[in-house]
């Protein structure tokens, strides 16, 4: 005999997928900025969400976009990083799209000096985990002040290159 899905279940498991904003009613689930994953930096999100939102939804539909534009440039802690992501990922239209885009944001989204050298120079010496993860959203917020206090707080571990 077949076994029948309980009406209960049959709409927890349709529902589910929505996602708890969607079900009580506070719209979409705010991670998910445009489909991406949001930038941890303030203003090159805000940025990105008003000049950029259709290309990152249409990069996050396309898996080697979304790989190119997470993994690669959202991975990025310096300006040098962000220019060898992009031709590991020219050959796909959406990603080339996005960078095209996001050029606009580029006073919102290139990683301050400070922030670069933090990442370079301070959080690359820490040991792999918590603090060192930490760091490393410092210098993704971008934010100069930040930067520099936290590059006071870890000067013994700061290399001077």
């Amino acid at each position: 005999m077949p076994r029948v899905l309980s009406p209960v279940l049959a709409a927890v498991a349709f529902i589910a997928p929505l996602g708890c904003q969607e079900v009580i009613g506070l719209g979409e689930e705010p991670s998910l900025g445009c489909g991406l994953p949001p930038a941890r930096n303030v203003t090159c999100r805000d940025c990105m969400t008003a000049t950029c939102c259709e290309a990152q939804r249409a990069c996050s539909e396309d898996e080697e976009c979304a790989e190119g534009a997470i993994s690669c440039l959202a991975g990025c802690l310096s300006t040098e990083c962000s220019g060898a992501c992009i031709p590991q990922h020219t050959g796909n239209l959406l990603f080339r799209e996005l960078v095209v885009c996001g050029i606009q944001c580029q006073e919102h989204c290139a990683i301050k000096r400070v922030c670069e050298s933090l990442g370079a120079q301070c959080c690359q010496n820490l040991d792999p985990g918590v603090v060192q993860d930490g760091c490393f959203d410092i210098v993704r917020m971008n934010d100069e002040a930040e930067c520099t206090s936290a590059r006071a707080t870890l000067a013994d571990v700061c290399s001077s290159e």
